[in-house]
């Protein structure tokens, strides 16, 4: 399905990212699967119907999608859907730094310069960890 998904993004010049829920659980921060295939687009909203899945594309703002790296879409989202008024412990800070290896971390240090300052601010505290 992913294969699929990044063939449409292709098609039409997208720039797309997994939704914060998908991020949150391949991070470790949440035991849930989304049950509905999200993702967040450069391109207008629309979905799209294969066999018996449907594909949705939610128009996203270019802070929260326009990263190089996977890694760094995936680490913006799941800030981003813990929210800006989620306090964010050590343990998770910890648990985060855990998912990616210390040249991931000064490739998204590099790639998140321009998304929100509250994001960066624990960005970077999850690269330094």
């Amino acid at each position: 399905m992913e294969e699929l998904v990044l063939a449409i993004a292709r098609k039409n010049e997208w720039v797309i990212s997994p939704t914060g829920d998908f991020a949150l659980n391949i991070l470790g921060l949440s035991t849930q699967v989304p049950a509905r295939i999200v993702y967040l687009s450069s391109g207008s909203s629309c979905s799209y119907e294969y066999g018996r899945q449907v594909i949705r594309f939610i128009q996203a703002p270019w802070k929260e999608i326009n990263f190089k790296h996977y890694e760094s879409k995936l680490l913006v989202q799941a800030i981003l859907t813990l929210g800006e008024s989620y306090r964010i412990e050590n343990d998770c800070i910890k648990l985060l730094g855990k998912n990616f290896s210390s040249v991931q971390k000064e490739l998204i240090l590099e790639d998140t310069t321009d998304t929100y300052k509250w994001i960066r601010e624990t960005i970077i505290k999850v690269c330094e960890n």
